[in-house]
């Protein structure tokens, strides 16, 4: 299997800082050949499931052996599923050819033409934080504050249902109702099963708010047997979940109200990936559709230009995994996997603080302590993950770091990028007559020099205070980078569960049950949460 040659730019891997004579703790050469053998053995078995992925059987047994890491679209119909060379044809093919990335496209096109004002995506946790870090860190920081005109097209976006807040809530509620743009907004309500809590909360809330508004602007409602009147409010709601009987929200669809059997379904249904757990869930319908939605046409994209870019993305990791020899640095999954697994075996360390130097990439950053901690920390291993951005943090968590227990206890990975758009790099002016090394040292510079001078700073200044750190610099901040370092995290993941013995209990059928791809530690607050409503409502 030969992969095509990818002519983008690649994200650049520095780790000299591990090895660094002046830090206690430093990694030594024979450090990772501990773990080149079991590496190659992984880079291998990937390989052979991928390759396997061609035919329904191999399908298959791919969705149990690999299911979050690989793509996530072998999980629709078997004989429709995309193959995975054409998963990777650098024409862009797996977008005509897989029904679930068409209708997102689809969908993403209807909305825009449709002229939704906005696009409100209701859910948590994996359902929520995937979306953000691809939107977010991909449209303009004030986005919400432009015209339609000079967002391209773009609907304004907001998140909620990823909490209890009830003011978060009614307050984007009301806004949107006192701005004439509530009937106007298009609502997805991601979740798998349709009864998260804290979504199924903010979707109930939300239907109850537009049938008000439904009712002040004298729609006619539906009469029901007990002599309620029901609002069809079907129409202001996308459903991103499970296609079937499990999941409320699919319920609901196929529900009809009154005497005459009246439907109120939904303005679209997707899937969520069947065996895909919710942080490995952003590049299916989950990340996809708002980042489709959110395309600006002003500067050349569309919904499907966007995602072509994330294929292109993934393909970037793809090939540099499945290629590239496991002690090459561009070999960036196994790389940092192993850097991970050597620092708390070898090296004790118990913290991985992920400090990420573009703040509008906050999210990105979100996502990956969700990725690592769901994913790696089982049975009483796995490095604790702490995601900030620098420098805000500098004055707080680092200084905490520096002169706490950092050198014995921290590994640090800086995420920065090397390029900004010229024109939203304002320079420094020179001349301010305002005297002193801080000053005098900026002028006359952009704020991302500043910014890269920021970061390296930081990361000379923990090196000498004996702190572990690697650094990842992504080549500019754009769809295919983003889209890429997230693919990343989740390759470095899967990667890390497998040396860290994860993939345990052998079926019958010869796969494993991983653990990588398991999260039931989140399920006692919801257990608990609910017994203690069923308290609160008894007394009451």
């Amino acid at each position: 299997m030969a992969l095509s040659t990818s002519n983008s730019q690649s994200i650049d891997l520095i780790q000299d800082n591990l090895y660094t004579e002046s830090t206690p703790s430093k990694f030594v050469l024979e450090d990772k050949q501990k773990f080149i053998d079991q590496a190659k053995q992984i880079q291998e078995q990937f390989k052979k499931e991928l390759q396997g992925a061609g035919d329904a059987a191999g399908r298959i047994h791919l969705k149990k052996v690999l299911r979050g890491w690989t793509l996530p679209w072998v999980d629709v119909e078997l004989d429709e599923s995309v193959i995975y060379d054409n998963a990777l044809d650098p024409d862009g093919s797996i977008v005509s050819n897989n029904p679930i990335i068409q209708s997102i496209i689809e969908t993403a096109d209807k909305v825009r033409a449709d002229g939704v004002e906005v696009w409100v995506n209701i859910g948590i946790g994996g359902s929520d934080l995937p979306t953000q870090a691809l939107v977010s860190s991909t449209i303009n920081s004030q986005h919400n504050n432009l015209s339609k005109e000079k967002r391209g097209g773009a609907p304004e976006i907001y998140f909620i249902g990823n909490d209890f807040s009830p003011e978060k809530v009614i307050d984007l509620l009301t806004s949107l109702r006192d701005r004439g743009l509530l009937l106007k907004t298009k609502f997805n309500v991601v979740s798998k099963s349709g009864a998260t809590q804290e979504t199924l909360a903010a979707f109930l809330i939300t239907r109850s708010v537009l049938a008000e508004e439904l009712k002040k602007t004298g729609v006619k409602p539906i009469l029901l047997e007990d002599g309620s009147e029901y609002y069809k409010t079907g129409q202001f709601f996308v459903a991103t979940t499970g296609l079937n009987e499990k999941s409320v929200l699919f319920q609901l669809n196929q529900k009809t109200y009154g005497s005459e059997k009246e439907s109120d379904e939904f303005y679209a249904m997707l899937p969520v990936p069947d065996g895909t757990g919710g942080r490995f869930s952003a590049f299916s319908p989950v990340g996809l559709l708002a980042l489709a939605v959110t395309a600006n046409s002003n500067l050349g994209e569309s919904p499907k230009s966007r995602i072509d870019d994330v294929m292109n993305g993934i393909k970037d990791v793809i090939r540099d995994t499945l290629e590239l020899p496991i002690e090459d640095e561009n070999n960036i999954a196994f790389q940092a996997a192993m850097n991970h697994v050597i620092a708390e075996k070898e090296k004790g360390k118990s913290l991985l603080i992920m400090i990420v130097y573009d703040p509008l990439m906050k999210q990105v950053g979100d996502i990956a302590q969700q990725l690592y901690s769901e994913s790696v920390q089982k049975f009483g291993q796995g490095l604790d993950f702490l995601s900030i951005v620098g420098s805000e943090k500098m004055h707080s968590i680092w200084n905490g770091a520096v002169e706490g227990t950092g050198a014995e206890r921290d590994l640090v990975l800086f995420v920065g990028t090397k390029t900004t758009e010229e024109s939203r790099n304002p320079v420094i002016p020179k001349g301010s007559g305002i005297s002193g090394k801080e000053i005098v040292s900026m002028e006359g510079l952009n704020l991302s020099t500043v910014q890269q001078a920021s970061l390296q700073g930081v990361a000379a200044d923990a090196t000498e205070r004996g702190i572990l750190n690697y650094t990842l610099l992504l080549p500019e901040r754009n769809v295919r980078q983003v889209a890429r370092f997230i693919y990343l995290f989740q390759t470095i993941v899967a990667v890390e569960g497998k040396l860290r013995g994860l993939e345990k209990e052998k079926a019958e059928d010869g796969s494993y049950k991983d653990y990588t791809y398991l999260q039931d530690g989140v399920e006692g607050y919801k257990v608990q949460t609910r017994e203690i409503l069923s308290k609160m409502k008894q007394r009451k």
